[in-house]
């Protein structure tokens, strides 16, 4: 299994750095972008389940998932950002999408709308009657 092959020039003493091999990093990269779904991973990737299952165990390939987790959130992170910021200013788009886009964007850099007095109720009752 090539996800167990210690780094090459390690010292005795030293902690082991292990490589992970070429399918193995695979299966991870699409078990964070299948939403954590093992067997669909694994086939991706060409390797059987249990053997994704049991690596998962292993604290090497939870770094590496971790780091590939971080950068997924990231990537996906500044198109979130991106897509918001378009809604902002789209002419096409309904004034309450606008609202809310820029109520996110907000909320994200910090600036918090205050909860409570001050706030107007943004519930919205229709009543529809069928006569």
């Amino acid at each position: 299994m090539t996800d167990l092959i210690p780094a090459p020039n390690s010292a005795p003493d030293a902690p082991r750095h292990y490589k992970i091999g070429r399918k193995m990093d695979a299966a991870l990269r699409a078990y964070v972008t299948n939403g954590a779904n093992q067997a669909k991973a694994a086939e991706e990737a060409g390797i059987a389940r249990e053997t994704l299952c049991r690596a998962l165990q292993k604290q090497h390939i939870k770094d590496r998932l971790a780091s590939l987790v971080d950068e997924y959130k990231q990537r996906t992170g500044l198109k979130a950002l991106a897509r918001l910021d378009y809604l902002i200013d789209a002419e096409k788009v309904s004034p309450y999408v606008q609202l809310e886009a820029a109520k996110t964007m907000a909320d994200r850099a910090g600036h918090a709308l205050p909860k409570g007095d001050g706030v107007a109720d943004t519930t919205l009752i229709v009543n529809i009657r069928l006569d």
